[in-house]
Formats: structure tokens, C-alpha cells, sequence
């Protein structure tokens, strides 16, 4: 590793974090209680609810640009078991299907995938209002605005929504990626369902080139509007389609090994047409895996390296564990000290929820056998996880602890290390106690147990040999 990649402040560098990256500068119109504040708490979504009222109040002054969508008479109004709207959704449309039909997911897939080999301007149109409607926006991009014909730039029509919710105009209803209830559970998995069957369903072709979609420049700029939920939305949509390219890249690599396999085989028997047809197969899956490793750089550089010091602290923590799970998914390209540095600085983050996510990462790291490729990271953000031990927020604390008792068991603690796990035996909290007496559980008496039961089989098979002379 490169010592000067970790070579970073002790405390996090809040201030160069942008609040939101956008082309246009117009503060006089915007009015900054219906947008994203830099504020760390749990209600801090400007747009959950609805703002009907407001609206009957104004004069449409975009209607040229954004359009909103009409009262379908196939309407679905997803509640909970107690009657409770959740969202509003037209069974018809993309999301509408994500909502209520998850088993038609891969049908809707494939057809949009057909759709875009004969429209590409619709497909594209559909797929990007239907991020508006996962958000919770009833507005609408027009079809016009995908056309190869139109004027306005993309950033001109985010611009206009940004707008329209600043003067109350907009109307929205809840979005399905802030709630915590057993529907909104479903609904955000059938979601990140959708994207994954999305790039598995994929042509080879548009696989190779994903990073150069159409749709991709909207979700780019999606993911930097001042909007705080389109942020998360696209986000989301950003990480979930790099997570899928990761297992389209290592179903790739396992085609590779088996092709490797086969080649040496027919290379040991001179089977020379057999080499040659397995030889054009093997440079055909290695430009297959080179193009999809290009398009994960794409969307890691445009979505991860900015979302990562996102204002919104949900933003921040899904950005650390989406990192996290392609550095395991995908020890090749992402196990770097360039992509592992996030990790540990996110431990010196403001809020629980990222630290939380670190923590999360690093504990499955060593838990997946990697200490070995960790060793710099390790030295370097070792004092980090026992200092946060003690922190502020239990779970936080809690979690520090299991990521110590996984350190202790692969022998990655210094000297001292224990002995400062051992004192929280005796915290007033008894969820802190449960968590040091698991670690001194672990890495104390499961290991003295363990090192006794090899002395004494090292004993018994030496007690057996001298019964047989």
C-alpha cells in the first residue's frame, strides 16, 4: 500500500464536503426551507407528505416544462396493514409494477430492454419518471425532453423541478426510501431487485457500454440536485447498478476460470482446433470483464466519490456500505487502498448512521479472511475502532466492540488492546457488558480452550506412537 493514501487528518474534513453539485446558481429563487440544509437528523426529507394545499394556492408557471402526471383510472394506493397510506402508485407504470407486482419484475425488464432496442427517447423517458415516482414526486419530465430535437439541457430541467417545489407548486406523495415499516421494507427490496434483474437482463452489448446509457446523464444529475430525496433516489439506482455489474463481471471471471481450465486440458492433449476456438473465447470474456470494469469506474467516479460527502447523512452511510460490499464482491479491482480509504475515513464522521456503516464494512472484512490485504489499513484505523468503543451512540459502540472481537480472533490487536475491551465488563449498560463478555468469550476463553484441546492431541498422538514402539 501507498503510506500516503492514509495520510489524512485525525478529524473529518466536514467543510469540503459540497452540499450539492449543480451547474446553476440562482439563489433568489429558491427558497432553502424546501431544500436540502446541511442537517444531520432524522427528519430532515422536505418533501415527505404531501403539499396539495400549497398548490391550489400558486399559478403553474412550468407547465410548458414539467408536466404532471393524470389520475390514472388503474390507481393504487399501497397501505399498511393498519389502513395508513404508504404511496400512491399507477399500477401501469414502471414503479407501479416494483410495488405491487414483484413477480413481474423480470417481464418488465425484458420488455423495457425491447422497448429501447426500438424507442430509446421513450425508454429512457419511462425510466427516468420512474425515479421521479419512487421519490415521491407526481411531476413528470415530458417525452419531448429525451428527444435528440430538444434544446434544454438536462440540468434545465431539474432546475425547473427545484424550482416548482421551492415556490410549493410541486406536488409529491411518500416516497418509499425513507420509511422503516414492513411495506416500505418490500417495496425498497422489489427496488433494488428491479435493478439488479435491470443489468442481469441486459444485451451484451449495452452491458459492455452501461456506463454510456442515455439514461445515465439524467441520473448523473439527479444524484447532484439540490433535492434531497432525488439525491437518495438516484443515488440508490446509481449503487445498485454498479452492485449488479459486479455480479454480471464475476460471472464473467468464473466463465474465465472454467475456459482456463479447459484450454490447459487441451493443451496437454495438442487438440489444436480446440485451442484455437477456446483461445477466441477467452479474449472474448476478457474484453467483456475489461469493459464492465470500465463501466464500475464510471459510476463509482460520478455517483460514490461526490455522494460519499453528501450533505444527507443517509446518502453518506449507503455510500460507505455499497463500498464495502463491492471491495468484498470484487477483491480484483476494489481491494486498493485508493477504495479502502473511504472506508476509514468515514469512521471520523458526525453521524452515528456512517460511522455505523464503517464499522459494518470493516467487521465483514476480517470476518471474509482479508487481514492479510488489510495490514496497512489496519495499522493505520486500529487506535480509530478502539477509541470508538466508547462512543456517544450505543449501537455504535456496540458494533466497535464486535469488529474488536473479530480483530482478537484473527490476532490483530496490540497488547494493550484486550485489556481496554475487558473494563466495559463492568458499564452500567448491560447491552455494553453482553458485547465485552462475548469479546472476552472470543478472543480469551474460546482461545485457551482451543490452544488446551491442541495440547492435549498433541499429547494423545504422542502417548500413541510410544504405544505402538
Amino acid at each position: 500500500f501507498n503510506q500516503k493514501v492514509f495520510e489524512m487528518s485525525a478529524t473529518p474534513r466536514r467543510t469540503m464536503r459540497p452540499r450539492a453539485e449543480i451547474s446553476y446558481k440562482e439563489p433568489g429563487q429558491l427558497k432553502l426551507s424546501m431544500l436540502e440544509a446541511d442537517k444531520d437528523n432524522d427528519s430532515d426529507d422536505a418533501f415527505e407528505g404531501s403539499t396539495k394545499g400549497k398548490a391550489s394556492q400558486h399559478k403553474r408557471k412550468h407547465s410548458d416544462v414539467l408536466s404532471q402526471s393524470s389520475p390514472a383510472p388503474s390507481q393504487r394506493r399501497k397501505t399498511d396493514k393498519t389502513g395508513r397510506l404508504l404511496f400512491e402508485t399507477s399500477e401501469n407504470s414502471l414503479f407501479g409494477i416494483i410495488a405491487t407486482k414483484a413477480s413481474a419484475i423480470p417481464m418488465a425488464v425484458k420488455e423495457w430492454w425491447e422497448q429501447y432496442d426500438r424507442d430509446r427517447a421513450t425508454a429512457v423517458c419511462k425510466l427516468t419518471n420512474m425515479v421521479l415516482e419512487a421519490a415521491g414526486f407526481k411531476e413528470r419530465f415530458p417525452a419531448s425532453a429525451f428527444g435528440s430535437d430538444d434544446d434544454m439541457d438536462v440540468d434545465d430541467y431539474l432546475r425547473q423541478l427545484v424550482e416548482t417545489c421551492a415556490s410549493g407548486e410541486a406536488e409529491t406523495s411518500i416516497n418509499c426510501f425513507t420509511g422503516n415499516s414492513k411495506s416500505h421494507k418490500k417495496v425498497q427490496s422489489q427496488f433494488s431487485d428491479f435493478w439488479d434483474k435491470f443489468v442481469y437482463h441486459a444485451p451484451e452489448s449495452e452491458l459492455r457500454s452501461m456506463h454510456e446509457n442515455p439514461f445515465c446523464p439524467w441520473l448523473h444529475a439527479m444524484s447532484t440536485s439540490q433535492l434531497k430525496i432525488l439525491r437518495l433516489a438516484s443515488t440508490i439506482v446509481g449503487l445498485e447498478i454498479m452492485n449488479a455489474i459486479v455480479g454480471r463481471a464475476n460471472d464473467t471471471l468464473d466463465a474465465m476460470n472454467n475456459l482456463e481450465r479447459l484450454y490447459e486440458a487441451a493443451k496437454s492433449k495438442k487438440e489444436t482446433q480446440k485451442l484455437a476456438r477456446l483461445e477466441e473465447q477467452l479474449e472474448a470474456k476478457r474484453s467483456i470483464r475489461g469493459d464492465a470494469e470500465k463501466a464500475l469506474s464510471s459510476f463509482f467516479n460520478s455517483i460514490v466519490i461526490h455522494r460519499h460527502r453528501d450533505a444527507a447523512h443517509e446518502i453518506r452511510a449507503r455510500c460507505i456500505s455499497s463500498i464495502g460490499k463491492v471491495i468484498i464482491d470484487y477483491k480484483s479491482k476494489f481491494l486498493e487502498n485508493s477504495f479502502l480509504k473511504y472506508i476509514g475515513w468515514a469512521l471520523y464522521d458526525k453521524h452515528a448512521d456512517v460511522r455505523l456503516a464503517a464499522l459494518e464494512c470493516i467487521d465483514s472484512f476480517y470476518s471474509n479472511g482479508l487481514e492479510n490485504e488489510l495490514e496497512m489499513f489496519t495499522e493505520r484505523f486500529r487506535d480509530r475502532i478502539l477509541e470508538m468503543r466508547l462512543d456517544v451512540t450505543k449501537q455504535v459502540a456496540i458494533q466497535a466492540i464486535e469488529t474488536l472481537k473479530t480483530m482478537a480472533t484473527k490476532e490483530l490487536l496490540k497488547n494493550d488492546g484486550p485489556e481496554l475491551v475487558y473494563s466495559l465488563i463492568t458499564e452500567a449498560d448491560v447491552d455494553i457488558r453482553s458485547a465485552a463478555a462475548d469479546f472476552i468469550e472470543a478472543s480469551y476463553i474460546s482461545h485457551d480452550l482451543e490452544l488446551a484441546f491442541e495440547s492435549a492431541s498433541r499429547v494423545s498422538d504422542k502417548g500413541a506412537k510410544e504405544d505402538q514402539k
